[in-house]
């Protein structure tokens, strides 16, 4: 198994969600599995629209790519891009981006992504993000747990996380690299120095 496998960062990532205590532990693999392959499956739909690269589909969906050397960290999250509407824009972090790519260089681990570029891999997961924005999803991108119950009435909400997941199935079926978007994920928070951030990495998440 590759030690940049998906599963262990999806359940840190539930770990992580405001709804987690609602979530029982032996049902948070399954939420994963299924958000995961949610964006599998959207994944193989967008490529038989025939869009060739992450970035052209953006384009076409009237999506703005906008390139920013600001700091990529925003309380507990670290940055590659960031995916906002209206109007619909993606922000792409070059400073997170530079340094994952000397990272790459530097460790040999760029090998691992056969090929597929760091941009794409970051501009696929922002795809995802504007697709579920703009067209329905299934139910596993947002599952939905109770939170108040009041005789048969019940309050629900929405587990955020697992959009995260889905994202990053969708990026991982999107390049053919199983492992890439965790890879990504695992060097930006090795590399978290380099960034200059000066907040503590204890919590850190990429998004």
């Amino acid at each position: 198994m590759s030690e940049y496998g998906w599963m262990g960062p999806a359940l840190g990532r539930i770990e992580q969600d405001p709804l987690a205590r609602r979530i029982a532990l032996g049902a948070r693999p399954a939420l994963a599995c299924a958000a995961r392959q949610a964006g599998a499956t959207i994944a193989a739909w967008a490529r038989g629209r025939g869009w060739v690269t992450a970035e052209a589909a953006l384009r076409s969906e009237g999506v703005a790519i906008r390139e920013s050397a600001e700091e990529a960290a925003a309380g507990p999250f670290v940055h590659h891009a960031l995916y906002t509407a209206p109007p619909p824009r993606v922000t792409l972090f070059t400073r997170t981006l530079g340094a994952l790519d000397r990272h790459l260089d530097a460790s040999g681990l760029r090998v691992r992504l056969h090929g597929v570029t760091v941009r794409e891999i970051v501009l696929a997961h922002e795809l995802f993000h504007h697709l579920a924005a703009t067209m329905p999803m299934p139910a596993a991108v947002r599952p939905e747990v109770d939170i108040m119950q009041i005789g048969r009435w019940r309050r629900r909400a929405v587990v955020r996380a697992a959009e995260e997941i889905a994202a990053a199935g969708f990026a991982a079926a999107w390049c053919d690299v199983d492992e890439a978007p965790a890879l990504l994920d695992a060097a930006t928070l090795e590399i978290q120095a380099v960034l200059g951030s000066t907040a503590s990495r204890t919590g850190r998440r990429t998004e």
